[in-house]
């Protein structure tokens, strides 16, 4: 069936691309009810399909497609997660499996970002850091075993603009990493939030201070334009924008003229 699947997902690229969006939805349906069953080799066949899915969108620099077949492959790994933390205790090792699905899926689409930014497709890769970033709250969440390994992930996507424009692409991916210090920082994680502050050190306080800024000053959670996800990857809520001045402290001769963006920004609302 998967293989139709993806005989479909091909000519859908060329021809009717909401056919592709169809197909990954029933594809993470699929992997949903497997997950259910505990059928792990179900699931590991749609993680399969949508890394096929993936490389073919990227293939074809289908950035549009790519977001969509993004969106559904992070609810699979979120729903991955849930169902695992649901388990009953007499299923052994039935979270610890689920856990490690989890974690190949976030391990996939670190991969995936890598081939985005040698292909010239930033954004793909901002998507990708925050559909991680998620997975990596929800983990935190659920008090998943598997978290910190989902955090190493994370921190690791920004590695593959080495070889590409990496101010550039790099901007969404440090966004994503602050949203999720934020994340941590609300629910008193002060050492988890650390370990990204460390990750970003030898970032330049100039281009910090303006996200910062960027960050504190978007007040919508809604996209302004149609879309299947709905919301701003860049939104905080106030909780999390609060906590935005114990995050850039951490970073040496960044705080002083930061804050005083930030507050004139405030005094100006």
């Amino acid at each position: 069936m998967l293989r139709q699947y993806q005989m479909l997902f091909t000519e859908g690229q060329s021809q009717i691309k909401d056919i592709c969006y169809l197909i990954a939805i029933n594809t993470r349906r699929l992997g949903e009810a497997a997950s259910v069953y505990n059928d792990l080799r179900a699931l590991d066949l749609t993680i399969k399909f949508f890394n096929t899915y993936l490389r073919a969108t990227l293939n074809a620099s289908d950035i549009r497609t790519a977001y969509n077949i993004l969106h559904q492959y992070r609810q699979l790994g979120e729903t991955v997660l849930e169902i695992g933390k649901r388990s009953k205790p007499t299923v052994i090792d039935r979270d610890k499996t689920l856990a490690d699905r989890a974690i190949e899926i976030a391990h996939r689409m670190r991969y995936y970002s890598g081939v985005a930014f040698q292909r010239n497709m930033a954004f793909v890769a901002e998507v990708i850091a925050h559909d991680i970033g998620t997975l990596c709250e929800r983990a935190f969440q659920l008090s998943s075993e598997c978290h910190d390994d989902l955090l190493r992930i994370f921190l690791a996507v920004d590695d593959a603009t080495e070889s590409a424009d990496k101010a550039k692409a790099l901007r969404g991916v440090r966004k994503a990493q602050i949203k999720l210090a934020t994340h941590y920082l609300v629910y008193g994680a002060t050492s988890l939030a650390r370990r990204i502050a460390d990750d970003m050190r030898m970032e330049d306080p100039r281009r910090l201070r303006s996200m910062w800024v960027e960050l504190a000053n978007l007040d919508t959670p809604e996209f302004w334009e149609v879309n299947d996800r709905g919301s701003n990857f860049d939104y905080l809520t106030p909780d999390q924008k609060a906590t935005l001045p114990k995050f850039f402290q951490w970073f040496e001769g960044l705080q002083a003229d930061s804050q005083a963006l930030y507050d004139s920004h405030v005094l100006r609302k």
